[in-house]
């Protein structure tokens, strides 16, 4: 099982950087301008490029893409809660590690397809449920592999290394929420073109979007530590 979830984790880090490649240019072909990361949101790539796609194709490419390091994720933990035993406590922290786990990738999902501009405080209860649930599931991941570290009579250096860089991923998915600019990335100003069609001017830096993806980034990084942890675990842990 820790094979499959480094696996499923690798597969997801390849599948995003190939669509972070190849979408943006799909982007400009349908947009007549380019895609910036800085200016952008998650939700323009995803759900944006494929106007002559059905919608059930855009779906399944958004959720897949929100639930591929999700998955590794979980059969992480999986594996961390099969080496855990009967340690009561531990299990209940595993278990609120795979319920944030899945709270993260549905609220990834939810911003790469719904994640309309206009759409101001639903956008941002989107953006602070998905940073807060990838921060909270990093620390317990992180927390558990400290505990494996302490409790077991080799000392796993690799698995502190691997609790520390969770811990790291953590403060860093949760600063986007701290920026005070971010918000400001919503407040869009509303145009009518010469044509009648109502256009939205946004800042060309905004805070809120590259925000949003240094949390997608997080999470791919955050499921690949995990399942290299979780290996770790599971060729040199019976049980605690």
């Amino acid at each position: 099982m820790a094979e499959a979830a480094l696996s499923l984790a690798l597969l997801s880090l390849v599948v995003e950087l190939f669509l972070g490649v190849y979408l943006p240019k799909v982007y400009f072909r349908a947009m007549a301008e380019r895609f910036s990361y800085l200016s952008h949101f998650p939700y323009e790539l995803y759900g944006g490029t494929y106007r002559g796609a059905s919608p059930a194709l855009k779906e399944s490419l958004q959720w897949v893409v929100s639930f591929l390091p999700s998955a590794a994720s979980v059969l992480s933990f999986l594996v961390i809660m099969t080496l855990l035993g009967e340690t009561t406590s531990l299990l209940v922290l595993a278990i609120l590690g795979l319920v944030f786990v899945l709270v993260a990738g549905i609220f990834e999902g939810l911003l790469f397809s719904h994640g309309d501009l206009v759409e101001e405080k639903r956008h941002l209860a989107f953006s602070l449920l998905h940073s807060g649930a990838t921060a909270l599931y990093s620390v317990i991941g992180g927390l558990l592999l400290v505990r494996f570290y302490t409790e077991a009579q080799t000392r796993l250096t690799g698995v502190l290394v691997v609790a520390v860089i969770l811990f790291l991923f953590a403060v860093v998915s949760i600063l986007p929420e701290l920026n005070p600019k971010a918000a400001k990335g919503l407040k869009v100003e509303k145009i009518e073109d010469p044509s009648g069609i109502d256009l939205y001017v946004r800042p060309h830096h905004n805070a809120l979007a590259y925000g949003e993806w240094a949390v997608v980034a997080v999470r791919l990084l955050s499921s690949l530590a995990l399942s290299i942890g979780a290996l770790i675990l599971a060729y040199t842990v019976p049980t605690l």
